[in-house]
């Protein structure tokens, strides 16, 4: 983003917003934040998160600055009585 501004690919109407999240967001990164705020857990938080949810295989597929692209998956245990396998066998 500093460097869409910086080359002024940014609209001037935005241009402040985006340094003020900026500033909220990368360089106060962990401050307490209010209602309102953007509120990031760390990847760790995240991958913490998924495990919790009894996600396997977590991990990280990409990431920059703030952003990141995970990865988990759930597998589903069709012999379960409520699992789509034996609802279509019932039929």
């Amino acid at each position: 983003m500093q460097s869409a501004i910086a080359q002024g690919v940014v609209p001037d109407c935005l241009r402040e917003s985006l340094r003020m999240w900026i500033t909220r967001n990368v360089v106060q990164f962990g401050s307490p934040r209010a209602s309102g705020d953007d509120c990031h857990e760390t990847i760790e938080t995240q991958l913490a998160y998924c495990s919790a949810a009894g996600l396997t295989g977590a991990r990280i597929l990409w990431q920059r600055d703030l952003w990141a692209i995970l990865f988990a998956q759930k597998v589903l245990d069709l012999s379960e009585p409520g699992s789509m396998a034996n609802r279509r066998r019932a039929q």
